[in-house]
């Protein structure tokens, strides 16, 4: 681009040189008229070649990732749901920020609560999951858009079964199950 510049710029000066000197300024116009033409042709084709370029590189880095990354959730009640990114061992039960950490294979809900079983991932692999352990949550239902009520958990069978009796769930169903045996 610079070089088409810098022609441009000599060619003006040498002309306005040769007009002042009034010989042969006919041809040498005529003659350099035509290197500018092709020179301004060549900037148009390599400005739509940039253009198509840059275009493949954006489409190409958009629909890249379409296959490679994956999500899906599902939809407790109201704006809670169990979601899951890129891996099925990182499901979360999820209402705006993550309330469950992975990985959650049970969930269920009556009009003021939500509950979950989770059995946690391990600390030296964070994809496999620990299924020797099983924690349980309950967590107090809110109309807000973000929890701003209380959250019981990692909580043992015990821990869980007596405060369901405190809070006057009777025989919490876990609706919702996901396998335990991914791998």
């Amino acid at each position: 681009m610079l070089d088409v510049i810098n022609y441009a710029f000599t060619f003006t000066i040498n002309f306005i040189s040769l007009i002042s000197i009034g010989s042969g300024a006919k041809e040498f116009y005529y003659r350099h008229k035509r290197q500018c033409f092709n020179v301004a042709c060549y900037t148009n084709y390599m400005h739509i070649f940039i253009k198509g370029l840059f275009s493949v590189v954006i489409l190409l880095s958009l629909t890249g990732c379409f296959g490679l990354f994956d999500s899906g959730s599902d939809t407790v009640v109201d704006d809670y749901e169990v979601t899951w990114i890129d891996l099925h061992e990182n499901r979360s039960l999820n209402k705006g920020e993550e309330l469950v950490p992975a990985y959650v294979y049970a969930a269920g809900h009556n009009k003021l609560f939500i509950y979950a079983k989770q059995h946690p991932l391990l600390t030296n692999s964070p994809n496999k999951i620990d299924t020797a352990i099983t924690n349980y949550y309950i967590i107090e239902r809110t109309k807000n858009g973000f929890q701003d009520k209380p959250k019981y958990g990692p909580l043992t069978k015990q821990s869980f079964d007596s405060l369901c009796v405190k809070f006057g769930i009777k025989n919490p169903e876990f609706d919702m199950t996901y396998p335990t045996n991914l791998y």
